[in-house]
């Protein structure tokens, strides 16, 4: 059960960042963000999730 769980739980999180990603990407859109604080925000995300 180990493996499946670890599977399961990386899975939520992929899932739970990538919604968090698209909620923030729409609230910038929304707010009519400038692009260069746009691709800001996106590359601190990225970073402090470790993710590419």
């Amino acid at each position: 059960m180990g493996f499946l769980d670890r599977y399961l739980y990386s899975m939520t999180l992929r899932v739970e960042m990538r919604v968090k990603r698209r909620d923030a990407e729409v609230w910038m859109s929304h707010k009519m963000l400038p692009e260069d604080l746009k691709e800001g925000v996106t590359l601190y995300e990225q970073k402090k999730t470790g993710s590419q």
